[in-house]
């Protein structure tokens, strides 16, 4: 019987049959379709992994910085690490935000690196200043982008799309009669 046990086991590892659901190419092709669809949209939200400050190193980040549109209305909350040009007045709120702000945005496809180009200018609602910001959308739904200013060093961003988890549906209990 262990015998049987042993072969029936070696049989099913070395059967060949998939037990993946889905291949890696399949759920890469699903990610791909699905930011694909929300840049298509217009409606989307970029989570903040990473802060990457000129002449300084990289750093994490797990708090909620983010970058979001709605069509043509623009919502960050971003830091700013860095030094300005310009003299600032102590206690001024450095970060880099903007409320449902209107932005033109220029938007594009490189084929070859397989992002999207977002260029747009806006105005800093904390400080009143006007902020140029180049963002590349990977088709993997990675994010890298610059903020520029004229009165700042300019300051990087690395993030991802932001998608809701699905919750997984429970099991139903068979009800018995």
């Amino acid at each position: 019987m262990k015998r049987f046990l042993v072969i029936l086991l070696v049989l099913t590892l070395f059967s060949g049959v998939d037990c993946h659901s889905q291949s890696r190419e399949e759920k890469k092709a699903m990610k791909v379709a699905a930011v694909k669809e929300k840049l298509n949209s217009g409606i989307f939200k970029i989570d903040i992994t990473h802060i990457i400050p000129a002449n300084m190193p990289m750093r994490s980040t797990y708090s909620s910085y983010y970058l979001e549109f709605k069509k043509d209305t623009f919502t960050c909350y971003l830091p700013y690490i860095g030094t300005a040009t310009t003299a600032m007045i102590g206690g001024q709120n450095l970060s880099i935000e903007s409320e449902n702000q209107k932005v033109d945005i220029r938007k594009s496809y490189n084929e070859k690196e397989k992002y999207t180009d977002y260029l747009f200018n806006f105005i800093n609602s904390s400080m009143k200043e006007k902020w140029q910001c180049s963002m590349f959308i990977y088709d993997t739904g990675e994010c890298r982008l610059r903020m520029d200013n004229a009165g700042r060093q300019s300051i990087a961003y690395d993030g991802d799309i932001y998608f809701e988890s699905v919750p997984k549906k429970k099991k139903e209990k068979k009800e018995k009669h």
